[in-house]
């Protein structure tokens, strides 16, 4: 590559003047280069306190940009939020809008050429007596669209809170929603079940149970994404027998099924689309204050029905060992193991030569490493 060796050059500033109660005014600006290739941000921005718990965010920014083939890219982008803060009432609403042409390749950008409206808002009623330490509903919503005025989502989701005494919560929500993918658009729901607890000092659990309408975006060749019957549970526990040892369970379940009327094609008989069965036992136990040891053991089946899904069937597990000697933050020594199992096999007379098994008994990654770091205080 005729750019090998060379070096981006990169550089950040920013500026701020605090004023009142909690209120700032700041510029920031960004810029990489790279041969040719450069991208420049410049934004403006302010937090400024209303009064009662009242607060406004607002930011303004502009990039330009042009890639190593000569392309160039500009346009603005802004963000402006109204919050209020409470020990009963919270609320926030966001709009955000960035143009198509606008890049930060040193910060974090996940999507353009979009224009959302986002509010949330949630209350609590907090009992001064008895077991029960705060309840209330939650309202989510939010919408964008492109700068055509396409809308590419939407949701609305209600919830129900409960939160009792020993860290233990209850939570029903449903969520209704819309998803333009590959230019089809998906009417979605989830009705969602969600409860933890730590009653005892020994014990923790998390479990989790929705279900609704999913998207198969992984379609096999030749078809289009198309709806399909979700199902999604996940349990966690935690125990602490020993004051230096502790286990943690878990269990992740995945399936998303062909429904008849959503079918592409009437040929195709309805069923599991994929199942998903993700398995993981970690144990940590703490010798002395400095030093430890971690092992985790886990499964990660993937069951898919090939004529509707574009995966393939695997089976992984894996295990993974450390021990850490931890003398300060900044000064450590780590030794560690990894092994990894899949369901493969090599046969040179295949093209590629790997081929899938029923069981995970070939090693695809073993590694042993070790790291030290010292902090060296002056």
């Amino acid at each position: 590559d005729s750019m090998s060796g060379d070096r981006a050059v990169d550089g950040v500033f920013r500026i701020e003047r605090e004023f009142g109660r909690q209120s700032h005014i700041g510029a920031l600006a960004t810029s990489y280069n790279f041969g040719s290739s450069f991208n420049q941000v410049a934004s403006l921005d302010t937090r400024i306190e209303l009064g009662g718990n009242w607060s406004w965010l607002a930011q303004a920014s502009t990039s330009e940009t042009r890639l190593r083939g000569g392309a160039r890219f500009a346009g603005p982008g802004y963000y402006s939020s109204i919050r209020k803060g409470g020990l009963h009432f919270q609320y926030a609403s966001t709009y955000t809008d960035r143009s198509p042409g606008f890049r930060s390749e040193l910060g974090y950008i996940p999507r353009v050429d979009i224009r959302e409206w986002k509010n949330n808002a949630s209350y609590r009623w907090r009992p001064k007596k008895g077991f029960l330490v705060s309840f209330g509903p939650d309202l989510n919503q939010l919408v964008n669209w492109n700068r055509q005025g396409q809308v590419q989502d939407w949701s609305v989701q209600p919830t129900f809170n409960l939160e009792l005494r020993r860290l233990t919560t209850l939570q029903v929500s449903r969520m209704e929603s819309f998803e333009l993918f590959q230019n089809l658009g998906f009417r979605k729901n989830t009705s969602d079940l969600t409860f933890s607890t730590e009653w005892y000092r020994w014990l923790a659990m998390t479990a989790d149970y929705n279900w609704g309408r999913g998207v198969n975006y992984y379609p096999d060749s030749g078809l289009a994404p198309f709806l399909g019957r979700s199902r999604n549970a996940s349990l966690g526990l935690t125990f602490r027998p020993r004051p230096r040892l502790r286990l943690d369970e878990s269990y992740i379940y995945s399936r998303l099924g062909a429904v008849r009327e959503w079918l592409p094609d009437p040929a195709f008989a309805p069923g599991a689309i994929f199942n998903n069965h993700i398995l993981r036992s970690k144990v940590n136990y703490q010798f002395s204050r400095e030093l430890s040891l971690r092992a985790i053991f886990d499964y990660n089946g993937v069951l898919p029905n090939v004529t509707l899904v574009s995966l393939d069937k695997s089976k992984r597990i894996g295990a993974d060992l450390l021990l850490t000697y931890l003398l300060h933050p900044g000064t450590a020594l780590y030794i560690g193991y990894t092994n990894v199992h899949e369901n493969l096999a090599f046969d040179r007379l295949l093209a590629p030569p790997l081929l899938r098994t029923g069981f995970p008994g070939t090693t695809t990654g073993r590694q042993v490493f070790i790291k030290l770091s010292y902090q060296f205080r002056y």
